[in-house]
């Protein structure tokens, strides 16, 4: 056999080797094409990925950033396809994981910056110490059940407001079926209140005591054991513009919009466990912000699109300290309440353009006023109008209650 027919053997081999697998010859340059295509200079990230390895793309920006990010194992395998120019780290996570995250901040030469993300994809809050309760809730009349009403052209109606007592247990304004609807910290239904027939619950607060108040849109305040026993009716007068309820220091106050602002009315006071109609003289103490249990108060403001500002207010109304919260996109700003320990927090929307879609948050502060973490709400899927969202008890439990279109849903992050 000739050399040079050896030569030619030799090439028809490879062309017929090339035709069967061309990407074995080449599977290195396929290979490189899956790396994710990630540029980091003076902490801004550019990223051109396609179908990319979202938890490769993570430690790319932990280590040319220096935030420190879990990558739990729900996010091994994800793929993720996203274009994006010289985004900071907050903004460029915020795409990159959608709407399941918890950023958390240190204060540095009077900056807030981003040391740390806790990702998950689905439910963040179990990963949060391991404590998550999520309880599904059928519409109906039945025990276990919350009312919904739903006609072509009108807006659909169900549960108006909930909250929790001190134990964790959750009370649902069962709006559409007249009654309470109580749940425990791991979801389990207690029992149901029936309320006063004509009566229909707006919304709803527990004091120390275990005693319930309903606050009806008619105009009247009813107190309620922890049985279910009516105790008092007061009449409180029309509201048009109103938001929440709550108690602090045996005060149960409503909040009210007036000239922009949000502020407390003193509409009870609770004596020796026994509702009482406050006086003119207590009314008049409560003129501006919203109060907690430390006897500061709370006044936001919004800067739509910018920022928000938080005023922290002495007994006495006077300003003792100003925080801006700057959030691109923010558009709600809402005070929730103290934690025993005198953190405060802070509830915010805001429309995120990395993701086209409006974010709801929980900000945390320390008492000093410095930003400690945000935590994000993964599920906002609200069918039907409620008065609140998100409560919160002294110990910065996040609970929030979910009327969806098909069910509605109870959660509670620890």
């Amino acid at each position: 056999m000739t050399k040079r027919y050896i030569n030619k053997l030799y090439l028809v081999v490879f062309l017929f080797l090339f035709v069967l697998q061309p990407f074995n010859l080449f599977g290195q340059e396929a290979k490189q094409e899956q790396i994710p295509k990630i540029e980091i200079r003076d902490n801004l990230v550019s990223a051109e990925l396609k179908d990319a390895d979202l938890s490769e793309v993570l430690k790319e920006i932990e280590k040319g950033t220096g935030v420190k990010i879990s990558v739990v194992k729900e996010l091994e395998g994800k793929k993720v396809s996203a274009s994006f120019t010289n985004l900071d780290a907050e903004s460029a996570l915020r795409k990159l994981l959608g709407n399941n995250y918890v950023l958390v901040f240190s204060k540095e030469k009077d900056k807030y910056v981003l040391k740390e993300v806790v990702t998950a994809w689905e439910d963040i809050g179990a990963r949060l110490k391991g404590k998550m309760t999520k309880r599904d809730i059928a519409y109906g009349k039945g025990k276990e059940e919350v009312g919904r009403l739903s006609e072509p052209e009108v807006e659909p109606r169900g549960p108006e407001s909930f909250n929790n007592d001190a134990k964790g247990n959750v009370y649902i304004c069962d709006t559409v079926n007249h009654r309470i609807q109580v749940f425990s910290p791991i979801g389990e239904h207690l029992y149901s209140i029936p309320l006063k027939e004509g009566m229909e619950a707006n919304d709803i607060a527990v004091d120390r005591f275990g005693s319930i108040y309903v606050f009806d849109a008619q105009g009247k305040l009813y107190q309620y054991d922890k049985k279910g026993n009516l105790l008092k009716a007061l009449n409180i007068g029309g509201w048009q513009i109103r938001m929440d309820m709550h108690i602090v220091n045996d005060n149960i106050y409503m909040k009210s919009i007036e000239d922009k602002n949000v502020k407390d009315v003193l509409i009870g006071k609770i004596v020796n466990g026994r509702l009482e109609s406050p006086t003119g003289e207590d009314v008049s103490k409560h003129t501006n912000g919203i109060n907690a249990i430390s006897g500061r108060r709370y006044l936001v403001d919004l800067e739509r699109w910018v920022k928000g500002e938080i005023d922290i207010l002495d007994k006495s109304g006077d300003t003792i300290k100003s925080v801006d919260l700057p959030l691109n996109g923010i558009v709600g700003i809402q005070f929730l309440q103290e934690d025993k320990k005198g953190n405060f927090y802070i509830k915010t929307e805001h429309r995120d353009a990395a993701i086209d879609r409006l974010v709801l948050e929980v900000q945390k502060f320390d008492p000093d006023g410095n930003h400690l973490a945000t935590f994000n709400i993964p599920e906002t899927d609200y069918d039907s109008w409620g008065i609140r969202e998100l409560s919160l008890d002294e110990d910065g439990n996040i609970y929030q209650f979910i009327p969806m279109k098909e069910k509605a849903q109870i959660k509670i992050f620890r």
